[in-house]
């Protein structure tokens, strides 16, 4: 496997570490996410503003840049362009979901109705209205979040979906790089592990506090070493392992999260959230988060399980359980897109209850 390694700044307080006007090939040397460019664009329309928020180590000192979170003292890369036209402006956010699961694939959307689109084989894009307020969309492609926000005047479905289908990889050398490596080499939060962030995981609630120990790893063995209940994909599924986090001291283990993927450049993936001997913070019975979605009882190989979708033909889909007899509790959660239908759920669910 090539090595990938980041590029971070080591100062918050640096000029270096301000938001700066870039093109996309100069972004990609910054980014730990295959950027994305559009080929095609709306008519009367135009790139017209592009930058690039650098990584950097953790820390706001005072008079920090505020295009920093506020939510959080990690200093995650991200890469930005605003397409305008004649009365009509919309912007594209892109950067690796690494803090917490994608908040059911749509997490700029949360909280009201969505319309999957799909973009590619692997990819859909959801419509919705995001956080702001705005006419919004995201997806997830190659692993790199695009959120779009409509900052004035209007666009429409059937635009807004081209554009995202207009989307792909500016230095396809990077896209094959960064595909090599596991979400736990890329991610920001697995190498300087800030506290924690608390936002909605999923369509079940399941939250960690801030100032969970955790760390994450791509080593097998390493997994093995902290004594949990195996828990596996089969390869009939596709899925290969890719990433696993402790969640925890290994003394007083609270749970394990491990990250499954497949599909083009990892771009499709399945986590497992276990947790036993009575740690952990997967509630029984469940409570719903406030997003829409269809949730059910099913069983499974002698087990009965909750399950939540958004969308029956595309996902996302999570089943949550309790094995008394193993003494585990378990939370599944998926990314969406074509193909991941309910029947595949049922296939990725039963392959991960062992017979009773």
């Amino acid at each position: 496997m090539s090595d990938w390694r980041s590029r971070t700044v080591k100062d918050p307080s640096s000029p270096e570490a301000r938001v700066k006007p870039t093109t996309s090939d100069e972004a990609q040397g910054w980014c730990n996410f295959p950027v994305l460019v559009p080929r095609q664009l709306p008519s009367d329309t135009a790139i017209v503003t592009q930058t690039v928020r650098p990584e950097c180590c953790p820390g706001r000192p005072a008079g920090s840049a505020p295009s920093r979170s506020r939510w959080s003292e990690g200093n995650p890369s991200s890469y930005r362009f605003e397409i305008a036209g004649k009365g009509r402006k919309l912007r594209v956010k892109e950067f690796l979901y690494d803090w917490a699961p994608a908040a059911a694939d749509q997490p700029c959307l949360w909280g009201g109705p969505t319309r999957p689109e799909p973009i590619h084989p692997d990819y859909v894009v959801w419509l919705g209205t995001d956080y702001m307020g705005h006419r919004g969309a995201y997806a997830r492609m190659y692993r790199t979040s695009c959120e779009l926000s409509v900052l004035t005047g209007s666009f429409s479905d059937e635009e807004i979906v081209s554009l995202y289908r207009a989307l792909e990889p500016v230095a396809p050398s990077h896209l094959a790089l960064l595909g090599q490596q596991s979400f736990a080499r890329l991610s920001y939060w697995a190498r300087f592990r800030p506290r924690l962030v608390d936002p909605p995981h999923g369509l079940f609630r399941f939250r960690r506090p801030e100032d969970e120990s955790y760390i994450w790893t791509d080593d097998q063995d390493v997994v093995g070493s902290w004594g949990m209940p195996r828990v596996d994909l089969q390869p009939p599924l596709g899925f290969r392992f890719d990433s696993a986090a402790l969640f925890g001291s290994t003394n007083d283990a609270r749970e394990v999260e491990v990250l499954f993927t497949t599909g083009d450049h990892r771009g499709r993936e399945v986590r497992i959230v276990a947790q036993w001997n009575g740690h952990g913070r997967i509630e029984i019975p469940s409570r719903p988060e406030a997003h829409p979605c269809t949730i059910g009882t099913v069983i499974h190989n002698g087990l009965q399980m909750e399950v939540a979708f958004v969308d029956h033909r595309f996902g996302p889909h999570e089943a949550i359980w309790q094995d008394e007899g193993r003494g585990i509790r378990g939370l599944l959660l998926t990314s969406a897109g074509p193909g991941m239908d309910r029947a595949w759920f049922d296939g990725v669910v039963a392959s991960m209850v062992a017979p009773r």
